[in-house]
């Protein structure tokens, strides 16, 4: 059996696992640190040559991405159970799992935790003072480092 990984300008994956073949895993995904607990971040889907199969979705038991989504096992939507910080970690690596009742396969997504301005910027040294006289130029500002 010949295996193969197709991308498609969606965005979508398609990997040929024998008979479960994968269409979307959230591989790549990009998530908003402050997206909403509970909200639907995407759906999993898989088809099999398998007869009269049922796809069942899930997560690797003990997997680090159980700490962070919910997989409905029939229809495959992804749920948010735990908030993102990108400041602990910029990326999560999830174990997802596709069992057509026959077999059952693991697709390894990378989902990335991009960063909003969440934490107040912080000054040392406050009050900081300085004197410009009003007839200096800018070109002798940045020569002087700005002194």
């Amino acid at each position: 059996s010949q295996s193969f990984v197709l991308i498609l300008a969606l965005g979508l994956t398609i990997v040929d696992c024998g008979y479960i073949n994968i269409v979307e895993a959230l591989n790549r995904k990009s998530l908003l640190e402050n997206e909403k607990v509970g909200n639907n971040v995407g759906t999993l889907k898989a088809i099999s040559d398998a007869p009269n199969y049922t796809m069942r979705y899930g997560i690797q038991p003990g997997n680090r991405g159980e700490d962070f989504f919910r997989v409905d096992s029939i229809s495959g939507n992804v749920t948010l159970i735990k908030e993102l910080d990108r400041e602990q970690e910029f990326q999560l690596d999830v174990l997802f799992t596709f069992n057509d009742g026959e077999n059952e396969k693991v697709f390894s997504s990378v989902i990335n935790i991009q960063d909003i301005n969440d934490e107040d910027p912080q000054f040392m040294g406050l009050p900081y003072r300085t004197e410009i006289s009003e007839n200096v130029t800018q070109e002798e500002l940045d020569k002087n480092g700005g002194k």
